[in-house]
């Protein structure tokens, strides 16, 4: 079973820079000092965990508003719980948490390799291009055209 919590920077969030740490630094060798900045104070985050691993803390996300839109950014799950949708569920809790905030327009940018993850999701390509020598796109999901039903379903 999988829990998430919807956190900012005001609460504990050892566990969110546990899992950045271990995913961006160690394994990534992204410094820390770049991973960890000044925008963390205005992020919410999500933390999801494990109930069955004594509700370990297993992936986080966080999301930016700037004022019309919000940006989804630092999906992080550890290495041995990929593949199990933990990212897939952080980042629909995140899209959820601006939802029903009245924001529209969720944006990700990603590295090209992570464009099928967040296109399963219903994020659509907007634009490529290059950000630190890394080919990413910038995706966006639209509140007003993310299905409410399914087709096909009695109600």
């Amino acid at each position: 079973m999988i829990q998430g919590k919807i956190i900012s920077y005001m609460d504990d969030i050892t566990e969110v820079k546990y899992i950045r740490k271990k995913v961006f630094c160690d394994e990534l060798l992204v410094p820390e000092n770049i991973e960890f900045n000044d925008l963390e104070q205005d992020a919410m985050y999500v933390i999801v965990y494990d109930i069955e691993d004594n509700k370990k803390a297993v992936a986080t996300g966080k999301i930016n508003y700037n004022g019309t839109s919000c940006e989804i950014d630092k999906i992080a799950v550890l290495k041995e719980y990929r593949g199990l949708y933990y990212g897939d569920f952080t980042v629909k809790m995140l899209i959820n948490k601006a939802f029903t905030a009245g924001v529209n327009d969720v944006y990700v940018i990603c590295p090209i390799t992570m464009k099928e993850f967040y296109h399963k999701i219903g994020f659509k390509i907007e634009e490529y291009y290059i950000q630190n020598n890394i080919q990413v796109c910038r995706m966006v999901i639209r509140a007003d055209l993310v299905k409410k039903s399914c087709n096909g379903c009695k109600h």
